[in-house]
């Protein structure tokens, strides 16, 4: 850095010594100074020795020397030039030394990673050699215990009195110990072979015979599947190679096209000479081989049938050794797809040794284990039978899903001494039985083929009658995630191949107990609910989504009438009230939108005898473990009797507030120990004071008299409650308005136990009329006459601008409305065949729909106009009237059986009381066209000197509580799509009986018709 700086002095000094020889170039020196002071300082150095360079030769060589003073603008200019030259020099070296840096970390990196790999590298070879010695040394070790144990059984099984039992056991002993002797033996081959210690021993051999014989070993197993076994090998075909490894070829190859062959598939072996080549090929008729894994399939540990689902066992091995085998004879092996589907193994192996092999006259020998494979896969066991023999018919069922058929049975049996067995030999299978015999326990193994275990036991999960069904599954596998990912599934247990009878009978023992514990608890439980839900003290009801009954309890049977049967095919829709159903149907969708947890409404059911029942309601909704809804559950209230109590007392609150006010009476009360006023709603109106205030406490109330009239009421009110004196004052009050009125107060008092005064209560009654009913009753007779031509005048006018009005009225709604209707009609007519079915629905319910409306209209006027009618009356025969009115309505209703007796004559309107007929006789037809014999009568009788003329039908009927309000305008009692019609018909039959001075009345019972009497007032 030191240098980088004094570079530029440097060059000052030289250049001042050789300044004569070098004017006028000032720079000569420096931009080489610069340049070398960037190149050896980068950014630190080349700035500063840039910024020294340009001020010495600005002051000491620029004219005027020693001045910074400038003469000539070009100097400025080379200044400026100068130092962005200096500024670039220091910028690029700057770079240039920290990309040579970053290259030699870069390099001591790449140097460090391949001093790692190399490392590495050594020790992949050192653990292959390691792997490979381990294959050697476990497979030899492997040989000798199982040789020990081979040979005892096979001593043991060539001895003729052997049990049978024994025998079953001791050749499924022998089974496995050959099948895991051939794994051995297979991972000591992969050893030699990674280590090159294994070699080809040639001889000269008959590769015909060779072939065909070993391929007849597997004649037995085809026959007994079914398979079309055909064996193509020309003989005698002689060659140079290793007996033993070309029959481990085949028999690795035959063995691998019989396990992926179906039943009743096919399989062809065929050995033939090609170009000095021995071809070998073995064609199956099975799922074959995908392109993407033909060659993959020879590597070692590989396997095309992989994962938790495969359908057979293996190491992976076979098809690799087939491949390494043929190699070391240097010919190939290879895979495609079969003509007819499947795989087509080809082999190729020269008939003649290499140069300089020797050949041995005699061939080697298959080891006689490796050699015993076919009939080791052709004698495994059939599948056990289900159940066990001597266990209890009760005893629990628990259900073996293993794959492999010794397993299976080993299992089978083992439990079989204990509980009721039932076998499945692959996922698929055991996920069928399991929920056709939905037994106590699965046991079931992990890798199977079609569906694997874990998959097999999150399908049993998603059936709810299967859920508590203890799981317990048998691996081979220590993998913990897999063991995680059980449990999570919803198995209990698991166990590690190999394992102990004891431990498997004392986990299976353990689950079941615990789940007859569990369900005992859980009978007990439902028997405890099933009490509690059938005698409950109120109805308790279980609802679908839809609103169907799922199960109702007695009590709720009781209060609708229905049974619990007869519920079960309805809705709660269908029995509740209209009023009520859309506040009903509003908080449903609410619970179901998760906005409320539940709801609570008073509302009305119809029973089944018709009549009406009050219930309170409070509904909840029952949820899947998901969250998603599942049913509501239902607590329904009788409260008829409150309904009809309530009703009751509001009535009579309503009859006393109506007596208060027609009286012109209010009530008060006051606790004296509370100081609790209570005012009645009449006192408020007395006092015109505003009902939402509270009472004015004693004595503030002065405020509402006259000081006069104050002093004289305190004083009795101060009587009463020192001697508990009643009193009776007329006083003078002031309203809220400065009017003021006349009242009488009234008070009397209330003891303790003791005698003292608690309690004063009394009247207030509004005399102010009886004050002033002289000055009243004079101004009312001075005024009478006049009054009564202004209020007659009045009238005439007001019902002249109401017919008026009517009128009008009648026609601003009939013309729309016939517009309406013609229009729609004409659409009818005109488009039908072009609207679709809903759009032809639509006009019909427009044309329907403007019919009532201009019926209703007609009715509102019949109705008003009844009221203004004068009456015409005359002697009018009252049968005559009701055959015409019969005549009129006959038509619609031809079924109908109508009897009219003998009706006496009445003195009236004709044309009002004809009406009076039609509309009675029409509710008759109307309410009993649904009955099978439809049956209506007229006929009239004598009661307590009148005439009571009666229109009497068989149809719906009412209750009888609702009979006050069937006169009433808009009143009906069943639903429109049920009876048609406005509900003004009965209120005008009342208004034109009461004009003539008559009364109306009417008698039924629900389903049993209905009896309709009037009378038309003394005669």
């Amino acid at each position: 850095m030191v240098m980088a700086v004094a570079m530029p002095i440097v060059a000052c000094a030289v250049q001042w010594l050789l300044w004569d020889a070098i004017r006028p170039y000032v720079w000569f020196l420096f931009f080489p100074a610069v340049f070398f002071s960037a190149w050896i300082g980068g950014l630190a150095g080349g700035l500063p020795a840039t910024t020294i360079g340009t001020l010495l030769v600005w002051y000491v060589f620029m004219p005027p020397q020693f001045s910074f003073a400038l003469d000539n603008p070009a100097s400025a200019f080379s200044i400026v030039i100068f130092a962005i030259m200096g500024a670039l020099f220091a910028f690029v070296f700057e770079r240039l030394r920290q990309a040579r840096q970053r290259t030699g970390e870069a390099l001591a990196q790449a140097n460090a990673a391949r001093e790692k790999i190399t490392e590495l590298y050594q020790k992949t070879l050192e653990l292959d050699a390691l792997k490979s010695h381990f294959f050697a040394n476990i497979s030899h070790e492997l040989r000798t215990p199982l040789t020990l144990i081979m040979s005892p059984l096979m001593k043991r099984l060539a001895t003729p009195d052997v049990p049978e039992a024994h025998r079953h056991e001791d050749e499924m002993m022998l089974r496995s110990a050959r099948i895991l002797y051939r794994h051995v033996v297979d991972l000591l081959d992969v050893a030699k072979l990674e280590g090159g210690h294994l070699t080809v021993d040639y001889a000269r051999v008959d590769l015909g015979g060779l072939v065909g014989a070993t391929a007849s070993e597997f004649d037995h197993m085809a026959r007994e599947r079914g398979i079309d076994y055909r064996i193509h090998a020309a003989s005698p075909l002689p060659a140079e190679a290793d007996a033993e490894k070309v029959q481990r070829i085949l028999l690795n190859l035959l063995s691998n096209a019989f396990k992926f062959t179906p039943d009743g598939g096919s399989i062809q072996v065929r050995l033939g000479e090609e170009a000095g080549q021995a071809v070998i090929e073995v064609c199956d008729s099975g799922p074959g081989v995908p392109a993407e894994m033909r060659t993959a399939v020879f590597e070692r540990f590989r396997q095309v049938d992989d994962g938790s689902q495969r359908r057979f066992g293996g190491t992976g091995l076979g098809l690799a050794i087939v491949k390494e085998f043929t190699e070391l004879h240097r010919g190939s092996a290879s895979v495609v797809t079969a003509p007819g589907g499947g795989a087509l193994f080809v082999v190729r192996l020269p008939l003649r040794a290499p140069a300089g092999a020797v050949i041995q006259s005699t061939p080697g020998r298959v080891d006689p284990v490796l050699n015993n494979q076919p009939v080791d896969e052709r004698q495994a066991p059939a599948p056990a039978p289900d159940a066990g023999a001597g266990v209890d018919a009760n005893a629990p069922l628990v259900l073996v899903v293993e794959d492999n058929a010794d397993m299976n049975a080993f299992v089978a049996d083992a439990l079989r001494a204990h509980y009721r067995v039932a076998c499945a030999f692959n996922g698929r299978e055991g996920l069928a039985r399991a929920l056709a015999l939905r037994p106590d326990l699965i046991l079931c193994d992990v890798m199977m083929p079609h569906m694997s275990g874990d998959e097999m036991a999150m399908e049993v999960r998603r059936h709810p009658l299967m859920a508590d069904v203890p799981i317990v599954m048998l691996t081979a596998k220590a993998d913990d995630e897999l063991r995680v990912r059980l449990l999570e599934h919803g198995v209990q247990d698991y166990l590690d191949k190999p394992f102990s009878v004891e431990e498997m009978l004392a986990r299976v023992g353990a689950l079941i107990k615990e789940r007859k514990r569990t369900i005992g608890k859980l009978t007990q439980s439902e028997a405890r609910f099933e009490a509690t839900f059938e005698q409950a003290a109120v109805g308790i009801a279980l609802v679908a989504l839809d609103g169907h009954w799922l199960r109702v309890n007695r009590k709720l049977s009781q209060i609708v009438g229905y049974t619990g049967q007869e519920l079960n095919a309805l809705t709660f829709q269908d029995i509740t009230h209209p009023d009520d159903l859309d506040a009903d149907i509003a908080s449903v969708g609410q619970i179901l939108a998760g906005q409320i947890a539940t709801y609570s409404m008073e509302k009305r059911y119809f029973r089944k005898d018709g009549n009406i029942v009050w219930i309170n309601l409070t509904v909840a909704l029952a949820r899947h473990e998901d969250g998603t809804p599942d049913y509501f559950i239902a607590v329904v209230e009788d409260i008829q009797r409150r309904k009809e109590t309530e009703e009751a007392l509001k009535a009579s609150e309503a009859e006393l507030k109506a007596a208060q006010r027609m009286a012109g009476i209010g009530s008060w009360s006051w606790y004296i120990p509370g100081d609790v006023h209570v005012w009645s709603e009449e006192i408020y109106r007395i006092f015109g004071r505003d009902p939402a205030t509270p009472p004015a406490l004693y004595p503030a109330v002065q405020q509402y008299f006259t000081a006069q009239s104050w002093e004289y009421l305190a004083a009795a009110v101060e009587a009463a409650l020192a001697h508990g004196e009643a009193y009776q004052r007329d006083v003078e009050v002031v309203r809220a308005d400065g009017t003021h009125r006349w009242i009488t107060a009234r008070g009397e008092a209330s003891r303790d136990g003791e005698g003292k005064v608690v309690e004063l209560h009394g009247t207030v009654q509004d005399i102010t009329g009886r004050k002033h009913a002289e000055d009243a009753i004079r101004a009312l007779n001075e005024d009478l006459e006049r009054r009564v031509e202004v209020r007659t005048a009045e009238l005439e006018r007001a019902g002249r601008q109401f017919e008026s009005f009517s009128y009008s009225v009648s026609h601003d709604l009939r013309a729309p409305l016939r517009t309406i209707n013609g229009f729609a009609s004409l659409l009818m007519e005109t488009e039908r065949d072009a609207l679709t079915a809903q759009g032809r629905e639509y006009l019909d319910c427009v044309m329907r729909n403007t019919t009532k409306m201009q019926r209703l209209i007609d009715d509102i006027l019949a109705f008003s106009r009844v009221s203004r009618v004068e009456l015409n009356k005359s002697s009018v025969d009252m049968e005559s009237v009701a055959q015409a009115a019969l005549g009129e309505l006959a038509g619609e209703y031809p079924n109908t059986k109508v009897c009219i007796g003998a009706l006496a004559p009445a003195t009236g309107d004709e044309a009002l009381l004809k009406q009076v007929f039609a509309n009675l006789i029409g509710n008759a037809l109307k309410y009993s066209a649904k009955k099978d014999e439809p049956r209506v009568e007229v006929q009239a009788t004598r009661e307590g000197g009148e005439t009571v003329y009666c229109v009497a039908d068989n149809g719906a009927g009412f209750n009888m509580r609702n009979a006050e309000s069937l006169f009433r305008v808009f009143q009906r009692l069943h639903r429109e799509e049920e009876f048609p019609g406005s509900g003004v018909g009965l209120a005008i039959v009342k208004q034109i009986v009461e004009r003539h001075g008559g009364r109306i009345w009417a008698e039924a019972e629900v389903d049993e018709g209905a009896t309709f009497h009037f009378t038309l007032g003394p005669e």
